[in-house]
């Protein structure tokens, strides 16, 4: 996959100059690992540059070379959310990949990450879902969430989870987080580390 330097005063020159240079449009390029120049006529910001197109070509490759050797049919679709890549898959086997618990899913996230970091030597998140699983999940945890915050912040007690992956842990202290008089705290360990949602004062 190619990679291209480019160079100017900001990040707005930086990509006309990638524009013109690569002859394509900025929103399909992926701008990576900012330096800061320094030079007798200031300073400048140099950016590596790829195409999407090519990094998405890559990991298709890689994923569907996996999904293969399970013997596992699929459909992928993969886009670009902020600074993320978004990938979903719909599968002969939904269940074998996401897992008891989604444990499988998460495999295969940090899989991809890996992957992903090991072309880009730099980190861009990757989040790998099986047929919306994961936001059906996420949406369940919510209600989860809202439902203990509530009854710990009316009792003042604190309520221990199930245990959970360590995604859906990160995913819980992120939104309860948001909330006023509570917090959390992950016990236990692996396979079986669980979240407890505590009531504080302040």
């Amino acid at each position: 996959m190619d990679k291209y330097t480019i160079v100017g005063k900001d990040i707005d020159e930086v990509k006309k100059l990638a524009e013109n240079k690569l002859s394509d449009l900025k929103d399909n390029l992926l701008f990576l690992d900012p330096k800061e120049k320094k030079s007798l006529f200031g300073k400048k910001i140099e950016y590596t540059v790829i195409k999407r197109a090519a990094l998405t070509e890559q990991i298709l490759e890689y994923v569907e070379r996996i999904l293969n050797l399970m013997d596992i049919t699929s459909e992928i679709s993969i886009r670009y959310d902020n600074e993320s890549i978004q990938i979903n898959i719909v599968s002969s086997n939904d269940a074998l990949l996401i897992g008891k618990h989604g444990k499988n899913l998460q495999s295969f996230n940090v899989l991809l990450n890996q992957y992903v970091y090991k072309i880009l030597k730099e980190f861009f998140l990757v989040q790998v879902d099986i047929n919306g699983y994961q936001k059906k999940r996420e949406k369940e945890l919510e209600k989860l969430v809202r439902k203990v915050v509530k009854e710990v912040q009316e009792s003042k007690f604190d309520v221990k989870l199930t245990s959970m992956n360590s995604y859906e842990r990160k995913f819980i202290h992120h939104l309860v987080d948001t909330y006023p008089h509570v917090c959390t705290q992950s016990e236990g360990i692996e396979p079986n580390r669980y979240i407890v949602i505590k009531y504080k004062s302040s």
